[in-house]
């Protein structure tokens, strides 16, 4: 590389790839300002608590998706009922 003496990109300047806060080349990333915080929050979350989180949700899923078809059956039947079958 040549000589610059007005600034710019330099040989060795800057810090070494993979000594920052997270151990990784990292990237310039741009969000809503108003996500920011929450999307900060799941960076530094954990990996396991995040997991655990998602697992948790999972599960709620599965309560719910339960939760709708036993409603789908319970008006099924009165539907029937109704009809005088």
């Amino acid at each position: 590389m040549k000589t610059n003496k007005q600034g710019g990109k330099r040989d060795g300047a800057g810090r070494p790839t993979g000594t920052g806060k997270y151990g990784c080349e990292t990237v310039a990333l741009r969000v809503p300002k108003s996500k920011k915080d929450s999307i900060l929050r799941m960076i530094d979350e954990p990996v396991a608590d995040f997991e655990k989180t998602c697992e948790s949700r999972g599960k709620r899923i599965e309560e719910l998706e339960l939760q709708v078809e036993e409603l789908k059956e319970a008006n099924a039947k009165m539907k029937i009922k109704g009809l005088g079958i």
